[in-house]
């Protein structure tokens, strides 16, 4: 199930960049290619950059962004490198974006008070819609939830155990994420 989401996403993506790109050739005064390099500051919950984080987004072309970052998540530092689509209308474009996080995770119980199980070293496969805006100056915002699915672990503990136990493989975990970046674009 996991591959299939896998490809499905990257597919995807891969169609949303070549139907924009097919739209045609951008002006040489595009707003979105101007100032390609940008600082992205990140706050949500359960983001691929935790709670909050700082990213680098840099956009070769309009339709497409690489982006990299680290932050602070509930229970530790996490990483991402994700890949952003978007089929931008003047300053506004929808977004689909794709990519893998890393960081350790606790699953709870209720509202936030029992640990079922706590995963070190989580990699998660993380897929999610936005809306992008970019302000006069250089200033960019964006709006992005979505679904994130871990792949592995390197260690998995449940709650009444030290060590993995079959109920504890840190692998098959869901969780919906939503968050707001604003960044600088130089």
């Amino acid at each position: 199930m996991r591959s299939i989401t896998i490809v499905t996403t990257i597919a995807m993506t891969i169609t949303l960049a070549a139907s924009a790109y097919a739209q045609g050739k951008p002006a040489a005064n595009d707003v979105w290619t101007e100032r390609p390099l940008a600082i992205e500051a990140h706050a949500g919950v359960g983001t691929p950059y935790g709670l909050g984080g700082l990213a680098v987004d840099y956009t070769p072309i309009r339709w497409l962004s690489l982006n990299a970052g680290a932050g602070a998540g509930m229970d530790g530092l996490q990483s991402a490198l994700m890949l952003r689509t978007r089929y931008p209308f003047g300053r506004f474009a929808p977004t689909l974006s794709g990519g893998i996080s890393y960081g350790d995770f606790k699953e709870y119980g209720g509202f936030f008070h029992d640990v079922r199980q706590t995963v070190d070293g989580a990699v998660w496969t993380k897929v999610d819609l936005g809306l992008e805006y970019l302000c006069s100056g250089g200033i960019r915002v964006r709006a992005y939830g979505g679904m994130g699915t871990t792949l592995a672990a390197a260690e998995c503990r449940g709650a009444d155990d030290t060590g993995g136990s079959p109920k504890c493989s840190g692998e098959g975990i869901e969780m919906l994420y939503g968050g707001l970046a604003v960044g600088y674009g130089f």
